[in-house]
């Protein structure tokens, strides 16, 4: 009877126990018993909450702050995004404005060279038939540097003292602005040419003989004419 009397004391125990327990691992749900000796600094002990609103509290706080986090990592994403493109837009209108500036200047050389060699051609045309020889195209005399493109038949070692002296005539007077004031010492080393070219004449096709002539008899009245 004993042994039974003690067996009912300790089933009356366990089931006022019982019910206490459940209470106690209800309010202690959010606890880590896993995390030991760690102190969070807000007057929790163990690792975790103290109190189930401060538990609640620090994950909305955990919540809000992965939210500002990625809030902040998304406006720094945008303003890289806004800083590259801004450069892009940068970039995209110099080489536009170079090309078109580098296309305008290309038309303005063609045009100026255009213009310089029809110059030329009006002016050659314009002594054909006036009893003058007529003056050397810009495939002979350059109309704006003045410098002299001999004919192959007037190239050779006989005639290199006078063509120098007459390119560096010309060479001055197309610096200087004008040739009249060569005009005589052009007239009389064309004339030397000629007649060494004449001395030669029936050593050369006649065709050769006749173009080269031609040259030396226009080359000499160049100097008449204004430059250009």
């Amino acid at each position: 009877m004993r042994n039974l009397a003690l067996l009912l004391s300790a089933f009356s125990f366990l089931a006022v126990a019982s019910p206490a327990d459940a209470q106690f691992r209800r309010r202690n749900w959010y606890r880590n018993p896993g995390i030991v000796g760690f102190n969070s600094g807000y007057g929790s002990y163990g690792g975790y909450s103290s109190t189930p609103v401060e538990g609640a509290r620090r994950g909305m706080a955990d919540v809000i702050r992965a939210r500002g986090e990625a809030a902040e990592a998304g406006t720094r994403a945008m303003n890289n995004y806004e800083e590259a493109r801004s450069k892009y837009i940068d970039n995209k209108m110099k080489f536009t404005e170079t090309y078109w500036a580098r296309k305008r200047l290309g038309e303005a050389e063609l045009k100026k060279d255009h213009d310089r060699k029809r110059a030329g051609r009006d002016a050659y045309r314009a002594t054909k038939g006036s009893g003058f020889p007529p003056r050397l195209s810009p495939a002979e005399l350059d109309p704006s540097t003045g410098k002299i493109y001999w004919p192959q038949a007037l190239m050779g070692d006989r005639y290199a003292e006078l063509r120098k002296e007459l390119d560096e005539l010309f060479q001055l007077g197309f610096h200087t602005g004008s040739l009249r004031q060569y005009d005589s010492q052009i007239n009389q080393i064309s004339r030397s040419m000629r007649t060494e070219l004449k001395k030669h004449i029936r050593n050369m096709p006649t065709n050769e003989y006749i173009a080269s002539r031609k040259f030396l008899d226009s080359l000499a009245y160049e100097g008449r004419y204004p430059i250009g």
